[in-house]
């Protein structure tokens, strides 16, 4: 076998067994061998996006399924790049767990949400801040505020670094709404005053008007009646400019209100009524039930009894129309409130004794417990002292009943704080060991690339022997040549013929070694040569096998990114026919849901539709012409206008209007 020949054969597998070597021993800078084992566990990007889709859509209907679906995309997505569907996976579990009032578990997977978006866009992104809003949301929910507001004010400083107006109304509305709940009036009034801001920069009345209004009702809760009106008269003017009359006859009823509990009663009817004929001629008929409550109770503290009674049974037969207990439940009460001061004690008893079987029915404890202390002190009154105390007995007991609750939710969010403090320390302890981890993964790239670097200096250093060994083989075929014609020279000058013949066989023997080491030789180079192409036949075929799986992978990790582009859709007509047929099935429920929650919006009340025909999240956003999660968000902030419990369901609560 040719020498040369030879030594590349060796060349090539030692490089080959080197670099095997090397890949085998760091899969971190050895893609290719790495990517047969994340194809097996990673599955398909199409297969975790469907998987997504079907578990958002579970969220309206069985959320233990829609956690499901959501772990085993994310089981899928485990490693993928981008890691878009990851973040979308850990957001539609953390949502499950928030609408099963898991509120601890819920943080978990926001703030796992937000660190994959983190890591695939950076922070400042508007997926990013949303998360950390959903995080100061739960942490709200577990009246943990202070953690809340950190949360809130981290998501307003990246919206506003975003210019997303919209996000940043939002948080400074949560931070509003968390300071005021908490009593703290000067702070509340402080965010809403910047979210005014924004919204005069927009220049969207209907916003406005909104933003007046929450800020007089802080001043109304703050007892701070001249500044609540001031406000309220304001957000009048803005719903008036706006043309929206729905929001017009709420801002006069509170300005009414405001009137009222400042003792100036012919002032707070006048705008009470204007609020009501608005309302009658919208025909709003719940709100009207309400405004006639209102005008009862302002007779009432005027001693105008029978018109008292005259609002007051109106607001009770509109109730009973639109099947609105709890208002009818206060109004009777209302009602116990105006014939004990006509001093018809026994009417009074039957009113007080109708709101408390309603109470009883909706588990309605507060007013309960006001019911029972009205009846106690009418049999206290009619010197029927041992039913007097037998309901005040019920009244203590609802009101201990009460106070145990109280407790027991405190405790309960202790134990909360105390798990999300625990979890937090965890949470520290594995980003050290990430930290660790990644430096020790620096170790070993760091470790492999020298390793490859240290066999490509053999590689170089063998060639050069080779190449040296190769002239010196050469050098040593000429010598050998220029020794057979010296003796063939000497042999022709040999007269002797026995010399020659002798010469002649000795050439003959020598050609026959010769032939014979020749044929040796070529055996085995034939061997070698066929093992050779054998060898690199198998590595030229794992190449196209490895070549195959890249491509394949690279295809499959390509996504489309679909956008729907509507134009030239006329969303006021679809919604108005929407409406039309809706109103046809279900009458009176725009009616009734803002005669409870007056300060919803028209796209809200649109939400609150589709929401009662139980559309899914997709179906929503299609028909609201915005994406899924946006759908999401705005579910979040009806839950807060419609001032839902822990334990209520936001689609159930809303089929009962």
């Amino acid at each position: 076998m040719d020498m040369n020949k030879r030594f590349r054969w060796i060349e090539a597998q030692l490089i080959v067994f080197v670099l095997l070597a090397i890949f085998s021993a760091n899969p971190l800078i050895s893609p290719i061998f790495a990517q047969k084992e994340v194809l097996n566990k990673q599955g398909f990007q199409a297969d975790a996006s469907t998987l997504n889709d079907s578990a958002e859509a579970l969220l309206n209907s069985d959320l233990d399924k829609s956690i499901i679906y959501a772990k085993q995309a994310l089981d899928l997505n485990k490693g993928s790049d981008p890691l878009i569907q990851k973040a979308r996976s850990q957001r539609i579990i953390a949502d499950a767990w928030y609408y099963k009032n898991e509120y601890l578990k819920a943080i978990e997977f926001y703030m796992a949400s937000a660190e994959t978006e983190k890591k695939e866009s950076g922070e400042m992104t508007r997926n990013y801040h949303l998360r950390l809003s959903d995080v100061g949301f739960c942490y709200m929910k577990l009246a943990m505020y202070n953690k809340a507001d950190a949360y809130y004010l981290q998501s307003l400083e990246i919206a506003r670094a975003l210019g997303d107006t919209s996000e940043m109304a939002s948080n400074l509305n949560n931070l509003g709404f968390n300071a005021g709940g908490r009593g703290n009036y000067g702070k509340a009034i402080s965010y809403f005053d910047q979210t005014l801001s924004l919204d005069l920069k927009r220049k969207n009345d209907e916003d406005i008007s909104v933003d007046l209004n929450n800020i007089g009702k802080v001043y109304f809760s703050w007892k701070k009646y001249d500044r609540a009106l001031e406000y309220y008269r304001e957000s009048l003017a803005r719903a008036i400019a706006a043309g929206n009359k729905n929001m017009e006859a709420i801002r006069l009823s509170n300005i009414g209100q405001a009137y009222n509990a400042m003792d100036e009663t012919e002032k707070a009817l006048d705008y009470l009524n204007q609020a009501l004929d608005l309302d009658q001629k919208l025909g709003n008929i719940e709100k009207t039930g309400i405004r006639h409550s209102h005008l009862g109770l302002v007779y009432l503290k005027q001693g105008k009894h029978e018109e008292a009674f005259e609002s007051l049974t109106k607001a009770i037969g509109i109730f009973e129309k639109t099947n609105n207990v709890p208002s009818k439940i206060i109004t009777l009460n209302h009602l116990g409130d105006l014939m004990k001061a006509r001093g018809k004690y026994d009417e009074a008893q039957r009113y007080f004794n109708e709101s408390l079987d309603l109470s009883k029915r909706l588990g309605l404890k507060v007013q309960q417990m006001r019911s029972a202390k009205n009846i106690s002190n009418i049999y206290k009154k009619t010197g029927d002292f041992e039913n007097a105390l037998r309901y005040f007995e019920t009244y203590t007991q609802l009101k201990d009943s009460i106070f145990d609750e109280e407790k027991h939710r405190q405790l309960a969010e202790f134990e909360a704080r105390y798990e999300t403090e625990k979890k937090e320390q965890e949470n520290e302890l594995l980003r050290q060991d990430a930290k660790i981890q990644r430096k020790q993964k620096t170790i070993f790239i760091v470790s492999g690339i020298a390793l490859l670097f240290i066999a490509i200096s053999f590689i170089i250093l063998f060639s050069y022997k080779r190449k040296s060994l190769i002239q010196k083989q050469k050098l040593y075929e000429k010598e050998n040549q220029l020794h057979h014609l010296d003796i063939e020279k000497k042999e022709k000058e040999n007269q002797h013929l026995q010399d020659v013949l002798f010469a002649e066989e000795q050439i003959n023997k020598l050609q026959t070694e010769k032939i014979q080491q020749k044929n040796r030789e070529l055996s085995t180079a034939t061997v070698h040569i066929l093992n050779k192409n054998e060898v690199l036949g198998n590595i030229r075929k794992m190449a196209g096998d490895w070549m195959r799986d890249a491509d394949f992978e690279k295809s499959k990790n390509m996504k489309k990114l679909i956008r729907e582009v509507e134009n030239n859709t006329d969303l006021d007509e679809q919604w108005n026919q929407f409406k039309l047929h809706f109103e046809s099935v279900h009458k009176g429920f725009f009616e009734r849901l803002m005669q409870q929650f007056p300060t919803l919006t028209q796209n809200e009340l649109k939400l609150c539709a589709y929401l009662r025909m139980n559309l899914s999240t997709k179906e929503i956003a299609q028909m609201l012409n915005i994406g899924t999660e946006s759908v999401t968000t705005k579910r979040y902030r009806l839950r807060k206008k419609l001032m839902l419990e822990k334990e209520e369901n936001l689609v159930g609560f809303i089929g009962g209007f």
